[in-house]
């Protein structure tokens, strides 16, 4: 009868473990999804409005905490605002938080894109090349990935990188 008791007593306590562990999983689950969200709408109006993407993703930065790749994007977004209001050293500061943050190409490739858009209007023409052989580098990496490819947010998110690459690498030729 005792064992029987303690058997009980041994698979409730399992039960009320894998219960909180279950209740824990589903709320991560949530901040990622929110964030993720805030991430998209943070993206889609940062040419409208770039005050609300930058409280986007300033709050997605802070849903996703614990989560390296939503908080790269979340940086690249606020990166892209800093870079609108013409404050460059915010900007890089940002980038180079995206490269200690994560090791997603695709966010390293926004990032580099950054990078160069910065370089670009700083006069830092050695570095612009760096990053630019960077991102070519990180455009191939990705593009070989095919299962990343079938993806839309990442397939989304590659075009978008590679059209900035190609406007800032042809703006920056045109200056030059």
């Amino acid at each position: 009868m005792e064992k029987g008791i303690r058997l009980l007593l041994w698979m409730g306590i399992c039960w009320m473990a894998l219960s909180f562990l279950a209740c824990g999983e589903g709320r991560h689950a949530d901040a990622f999804l929110q964030a993720d969200s805030l991430n998209r709408q943070a993206y889609e109006v940062r040419y409208k409005d770039w005050h609300l993407s930058e409280k986007l993703a300033q709050e997605a930065l802070e849903v996703g905490k614990g989560y390296s790749s939503i908080g790269a994007e979340a940086l690249n977004n606020l990166a892209f605002c800093a870079f609108i209001r013409m404050d460059f050293e915010r900007a890089d500061s940002l980038l180079q938080e995206v490269y200690r943050e994560t090791a997603n190409e695709l966010e390293c490739l926004v990032a580099d894109v950054g990078m160069m858009k910065i370089c670009q209007r700083t006069a830092m023409n050695k570095e612009f090349y760096d990053y630019r052989n960077s991102a070519l580098r990180r455009m191939k990496r990705i593009g070989e990935d095919e299962e990343a490819m079938k993806d839309a947010d990442i397939l989304r998110r590659f075009h978008y990188a590679c059209s900035e690459f190609s406007i800032v690498s042809s703006v920056y030729y045109y200056y030059l």
